[in-house]
């Protein structure tokens, strides 16, 4: 009997998934431009991860195309509002979760949507061919991510980077060449009609996720749309509704994920402020505040605050919906340094006054793909407090960089930046997001630079490299807090090659800037790498003019540390460490006090548990004892670093000290220290101290 009943599931399932099948391959018949999304070069939305399963795209063409999944995902969405059954509504809302299940009175509300629809015979249109009109609107919604469209397109005139832009363009197009697209070609008048009526006329999403400001509403309240067609208005809502269902089809093919009850009550909100414009008093400051307003007010937020109206838009892009989320949200905000939340709210409130150019876009595809990373936290509270600490600081810096080149005249205001290939990032590498450099191409796509950036080649002391990197990027116009960053580490670079002129005016460049920001730590930073510069010209030159400079800004340094940046330990080890070495390395210097400060701040370093420098330190220390003949008490340092794991450039410092004394104790040893040496100066590239090695070498030969 089990076997029985288990064999006629299968067969039932067997014959439900080819029904499947073969419904997706009707779809891509009747609508030809379907297999446009069917292909590698399409660019798709970097929101999810897709999984293969029995993915449509696989089964056809047998490999994944999440755009043509999706849209696949859109029509079944669509067939299953307007049949509108209990089984539909079970299909519907199979994969969602309990807590936040679409109801079935929301279904039912886009059943009855989808009905008015078939039966308004706008411009005379039947219900057939009503149907088809939202049909062939989902098919060609994203076609604008495909280069075979775009190639089409292109010799009219559609050239526009944002894919909606481009549908817009194209739509005006097929007006007069339909040919170009067969499905549209098939519509009937009214529907061609139809179409390009709503083209373009509002990206509603934008609007649902507060992703701009009242610019949003530009466009509908210039066409008067809400007032002189209302039903053309509900008709784009409602595919935007279908669009909206099938968003993750690359995720489940069977089951909207998305649509459930938040969305839905977040998308009659968003249709309600869009229909404020109906009454033709109100402005686009208005429809917004009437949207902003109920967004605030279920994450139990004042939208008359300044700081509040800016969480409620970053709780809207992070589909954020409960007072409870809204009390996580405001304390993963209040987190941040209080420069970076001032420079967030600065961009992100909207007011009247407020000028805005185009709408970012996929700006909240970073944040939820970087709260929807596994490898940020075990609980959604934890994630959500790192997609802020990671996300907003760099879409802050974007969008510094943004305004400084529509400024200077040197980006095109109509293109809308693109975080597409971050929230990529943000699914697979979120560090990268905080460590790795960006830019903006001329199509407005933000990007990172590869993983050939400061960071990893610094890992792999390659400093050569981040010059010839760092150099090219300053040519970039960055922001200031980028130029800040690229000379904090070309002063180190420089410094590591032993061009430590370059080095020092790269060390006065931060310090320019560092006022410029009104950045302490920054300007502290800038002192003890200018000091440090100055050392190592003086011991170069043996010049006592730069170790006196080098002092003196050092000192400078501290005081300024101690007395505005005195909660920053690693900042303040690392100025004692420095200024024990202007007073150590300059041959006539105090040494005792050197000591001291080399003493302070091994023990600031060992508590932070910074060991490369806690290794560097030790050798310094060592150092300053060769200097003083305490041969003894230079050994117990070295004795301290016997088998410790290193990085090649304190190694080969290590193997110096070392050297310096093995030529007292036995120089034959030396010899050997000092061939280690030089091959890792050799391969640093770190001439001053191959030539220190060098002359080590001619020491023991003389002796």
């Amino acid at each position: 009997m089990c076997k029985t009943l288990l064999l006629s599931f299968l067969l039932s399932l067997t014959f439900t998934l080819q029904a499947d099948l073969d419904w997706a391959k009707k779809q891509v018949e009747k609508y030809q431009e379907i297999k446009w999304l069917g292909k590698r070069e399409v660019k798709g939305t970097e929101e999810a991860n897709a999984t293969e399963g029995e993915a449509y795209s696989v089964q056809i063409f047998g490999e994944k195309f999440i755009e043509f999944d999706r849209t696949l995902m859109t029509l079944h969405c669509l067939d299953l509002m307007l049949d509108g059954t209990y089984q539909s509504y079970l299909k519907f809302t199979d994969a969602q979760p309990k807590g936040v299940k679409l109801s079935r009175r929301g279904f039912l509300d886009l059943h009855l949507q989808g009905q008015r629809l078939l039966k308004s015979r706008w411009q005379g249109l039947s219900e057939k061919e009503m149907r088809a009109s939202m049909e062939v609107a989902l098919v060609l919604g994203d076609m604008g991510k495909s280069k075979t469209a775009r190639d089409l397109f292109e010799k009219y005139g559609a050239r526009a980077p944002d894919h909606d832009d481009f549908y817009g363009e194209a739509l005006k197009i097929l007006e007069e060449q339909p040919q170009l697209c067969p499905s549209f070609a098939k519509l009937s008048a009214a529907s061609k009609k139809l179409l390009c009526r709503v083209a373009n006329l509002a990206h509603f999403g934008h609007i649902t996720h507060l992703e701009g400001g009242k610019a949003m509403y530009k466009k509908l309240k210039e066409s008067e749309i809400a007032i002189k067609d209302k039903m053309a208005l509900s008709f784009d809502l409602f595919v935007h509704t279908a669009d909206v269902a099938g968003a993750l089809g690359h995720v489940n093919k069977d089951s909207s994920i998305v649509y459930n009850e938040q969305t839905h009550l977040a998308m009659k909100e968003m249709g309600e402020s869009i229909y404020t414009l109906s009454d033709p008093d109100k402005t686009e400051i208005d429809a917004f505040n009437t949207y902003l307003s109920k967004r605030a007010e279920w994450l139990g937020l004042d939208s008359e605050n300044k700081t509040h109206r800016v969480l409620t838009r970053i709780g809207a892009m992070l589909r954020l919906f409960s007072k409870e989320e809204g009390e996580v949200l405001k304390r993963a905000v209040s987190h941040l340094k209080e420069e970076e939340r001032a420079k967030i709210i600065n961009h992100l409130d909207v007011q009247e006054s407020s000028f805005e150019g185009r709408t970012p876009t996929y700006i909240p595809a970073v944040l939820v793909n970087l709260m929807g990373n596994k490898d940020l936290g075990s609980s959604k509270d934890e994630r959500l407090e790192k997609a802020i600490f990671l996300g907003l600081p760099f879409i802050s810096r974007v969008l510094d960089k943004h305004s400084e080149l529509l400024s200077q005249l040197k980006f095109d205001p109509q293109i809308p930046l693109n975080f597409n290939q971050i929230a990529g990032v943000a699914k697979k590498d979120p560090s990268d997001i905080e460590l790795c450099l960006f830019d903006i191409d001329d199509q407005g796509a933000v990007f990172l630079y590869e993983k050939g950036d400061f960071e990893s080649l610094q890992n792999e002391e390659r400093w050569e490299e981040m010059v010839l990197l760092g150099e090219k990027i300053l040519s970039l116009n960055p922001t200031k807090d980028e130029q800040f960053r690229i000379l904090n580490q070309l002063v180190s670079s420089y410094f590591y090659l032993g061009n430590y002129s370059y080095a020092l005016e790269k060390a006065n460049q931060m310090i320019e800037l560092g006022e410029v920001l009104n950045d302490s730590r920054a300007f502290v930073t800038g002192l003890y790498k200018l000091s440090a510069s100055l050392r190592a010209l003086g011991e170069k030159k043996n010049e006592e003019m730069f170790f006196k400079q080098a002092l003196e800004y050092c000192e400078k340094a501290l005081n300024l540390c101690n007395e505005r940046c005195s909660e920053d330990s690693l900042l303040r080890a690392k100025v004692l460490f420095n200024l024990g070495a202007a007073k150590c390395d300059h041959p006539s210097g105090d040494h005792l006090s050197g000591i001291e400060d080399y003493q302070k701040a091994l023990e600031l370093f060992s508590s932070l548990g910074e060991k490369n420098y806690h290794q560097r330190t030790l050798i310094r220390l060592g150092k300053a004892h060769l200097l003083k003949q305490d041969l003894e008490q230079t050994k117990v340092f070295l004795d301290q670093l016997d088998g410790d794991k290193m990085n090649k450039r304190t190694k080969m410092h290590l193997l110096y000290l070392q050297a310096q004394v093995q030529i007292l104790e036995n120089p034959s040893e030396a010899a050997k220290s000092i061939e280690q040496g030089k091959k890792l100066a050799k391969s640093l590239d770190a001439a001053e101290e191959l030539s220190r090695f060098e002359a080590l070498s001619k020491a023991i030969s003389v002796n």
